[in-house]
């Protein structure tokens, strides 16, 4: 099974494919915000779809298909683009620390798809996805016009 997990107000995973998880209180961006935000999500959707299965650096994350991934370049620059368009491409993917403290670029590979069904917070903002002590930023739609004015480092937590 893929991993993809929320991030909590712990800074731990919340595993995605467990309906309990739906109870927990979260962190997603808002970008007119320019932060993260604890919330505790009242509405879900139930997905079933292809779940893509990408390694980036030493980490696996599982990206539901047809969702945006944060992308980036050595400049700090953002941008978005649908895990289902990454495969094969020249892109470099933003991962942060679990503490949302320091970000680095990674190459996606493609290890797997798998057809799944998960849980996610109907939200029209950006979820941090936590896998093995690095998180990435996915959203439904893509965020790049509310974005685009933002640096990589808009997305860190000041200590």
């Amino acid at each position: 099974m893929s991993n993809i997990n929320f991030l909590s107000a712990s800074m731990n995973p919340i595993d995605a494919y467990d309906q309990d998880s739906i109870n927990e209180m979260m962190f997603e961006f808002k970008p007119k915000e320019e932060d993260y935000m604890l919330r505790f999500f009242m509405n879900w959707d139930v997905i079933e779809t292809k779940v893509f299965q990408i390694k980036l650096g030493n980490k696996v994350y599982g990206i539901p298909s047809s969702f945006h991934v944060m992308i980036g370049d050595d400049y700090g620059e953002v941008d978005w683009m649908q895990v289902d368009e990454m495969i094969n491409r020249e892109v470099e993917c933003v991962s942060f620390d679990s503490e949302l403290e320091s970000w680095k670029l990674n190459q996606p590979e493609l290890i797997g798809v798998e057809e799944q069904t998960l849980h996610w917070p109907m939200s029209q903002n950006i979820i941090p996805s936590h896998s093995n002590g690095c998180v990435i930023l996915l959203s439904r739609k893509d965020q790049y016009h509310m974005t685009k004015n933002l640096l990589i480092d808009s997305f860190l937590v000041s200590v």
